[in-house]
């Protein structure tokens, strides 16, 4: 059975590498390392970046420097290629990586992006799913940590807004099933809720706090996924019919006919 590349080992790996190099998985099997060249364009400059470490980043053209496979340290290839799925225009692109050569892509439209980060829906597309990413440029990151979390390495999770702010962290039992103690952040890096999950039901299971614009609203007990017993609010309610309808950052938060003192 072939060795597979771990955590540390690509940490290692890349630490040979300097400021100019950039980093990228795809295919949820490959590591990608690039290089920016004298004349690559990229967005690196655009206003919206929060955190410029986990930000996601375009270019019209980099140098291939290396590529792992992932599922195989023993067989790193020196070619990778694959289509994606244009899907602004309707077309296909070819993009062809190899190792030494600069690859080039013919579509690279940074403004289309800009405007992309500005709506939070559509934020979500290009940050986080190859096709989309790859559509407008050349995707990667500056920091081999944040790459690496796109894979999955290890059982933290941790998901970032194209931005570079946090989105969501926790961890994953061996069934990738949300376990423990999750923390969810607005694009904005305010709260949006902190909460336990029971890995071996994939409930929430456990004390939950909700957040409306960074502020704690709500707080109490989950009982796989049934919230459960006395929840206490920290807002003035009185605006809210019976407490049942109380809003918060991806839509209304039921309360129910539980027991919600003002505060």
């Amino acid at each position: 059975m072939a060795e597979k590349w771990t955590y540390d080992d690509i940490i290692e790996h890349c630490s040979k590498y300097d400021d100019t190099h950039r980093y990228v998985s795809i295919l949820n099997k490959y590591f990608i390392v690039f290089k920016k060249l004298p004349d690559s364009r990229t967005d690196e400059d655009r206003p919206t970046i929060k955190n410029a470490k986990n930000a996601v980043y375009f270019a019209d053209k980099l140098e291939v420097v290396d590529i792992l496979n992932i599922d195989d340290k023993s067989n790193s290839p020196t070619k990778l290629q694959f289509e994606i799925f244009v899907n602004r225009c309707g077309e296909m692109l070819f993009l062809k990586l190899v190792v030494g050569k600069a690859c080039e892509h013919e579509m690279y439209d940074p403004i289309v992006y800009k405007y992309a980060e500005r709506n939070r829906n559509r934020a979500f597309d290009y940050a986080d799913e190859w096709a989309y990413g790859f559509d407008v440029g050349l995707m990667y990151f500056k920091s081999v940590k944040r790459a690496l979390a796109d894979l999955m390495l290890t059982n933290k999770y941790k998901t970032y807004y194209a931005n570079g702010n946090k989105r969501e962290f926790g961890y994953l039992n061996e069934d990738n099933v949300k376990t423990g103690k999750w923390i969810a952040w607005n694009d904005d890096g305010t709260l949006i809720y902190e909460g336990e999950y029971n890995g071996c039901c994939k409930h929430k299971n456990g004390n939950w706090t909700h957040y409306k614009l960074g502020n704690k609203i709500c707080s109490g007990m989950y009982r796989c996924d049934e919230r459960f017993g006395n929840w206490i609010s920290y807002e003035n309610l009185s605006e809210y019919d019976d407490y049942t309808n109380i809003p918060y950052d991806f839509g209304t938060f039921r309360l129910d006919s539980m027991v919600c003192p003002k505060y």
